[in-house]
This record gives structure tokens, sequence and C-alpha cells, in this order.
């Protein structure tokens, strides 16, 4: 499912003291918008920064930074327990997301389901070609 940004919103982490620009017609996954019973600015900023990887000036933001951030903006809201628990989750869940959704790119893209190669075993040869560690006889050359 894709969300599509109303407005513009810019945050300031005090944290890691940089900003991050969310603009209007951003469009997200919403991976992190499990909550559909709250509002909350938190996981289109969360969704900026793991869409781009970057502040607002250019630096690489990481998944533990993100994590923090969302969790940051939750606590601001008053919203405690959810800011520990999303931050956890995000944290461990992000990996694990982004690894699946890469992993099924490639298989719709037909590169990961191509048949490996087997090596073949005393079993697909016909039975009665199999030697059984008897010594082979020699045949006699004829004239």
């Amino acid at each position: 499912m894709r969300y599509v940004n109303k407005h513009e919103i810019v945050y300031y982490s005090k944290r890691f003291n940089r900003f991050v620009r969310v603009e209007k017609g951003f469009v997200s996954d919403g991976a992190s918008s499990i909550a559909i019973d709250i509002w909350s600015y938190s996981w289109w900023v969360h969704d900026k920064l793991c869409s781009t990887w970057k502040w607002e000036d250019g630096t690489r933001c990481s998944n533990w930074q993100a994590s923090w951030v969302i969790s940051d903006i939750l606590k601001s809201e008053g919203r405690w327990f959810r800011a520990f628990t999303w931050f956890v989750a995000t944290l461990i869940g992000g990996p694990v997301y982004r690894f699946i959704k890469k992993l099924r790119r490639k298989i719709m893209a037909g590169k990961g389901d191509k048949p490996r190669k087997v090596k073949k075993s005393l079993y697909d040869k016909n039975f009665d070609d199999i030697n059984w560690k008897k010594k082979k006889k020699k045949k006699k050359k004829t004239v």
C-alpha cells in the first residue's frame, strides 16, 4: 500500500543535531505505519530517513538513528510505551523487512529461482551400470 504526504514536515532531531524534511507529495510504503489508531508524523519522518538514508544536510543516516528518531517523536507526543516498542520493532524489523523486500524483487525479476547444478551421484545411473567395486574384466584383443 502506498501513502502520499499531503503537507511538508520539517523535523529537528535534538539527539543527532540534524534536520529531516519530508516534502509534500512524498510517497511512502507505510512500512512503519502499523498503528492506524493514532495520527503521528513520526512514521513519515522515519520512512523518509529509511528511504533516502540521508539527513537534510546530506550526511548518512543509519537504521539505529532512524529508530531513535521515531522513538523521540513518539515520546514528545506522550506515547511512551509506543516509543519503546516502535524503537525495538524498527531497529530489528527494519533490516528484516528490507531483506524480504529485496528478495521478493529478485524472485519477481526471475533472478532468485534459477535451478542449481546438481552433482550426479551413482544412483542417477542405470542400476546395471554401477561399478560395485568389482574388477573389470579385460577384453581380449582380437586380431
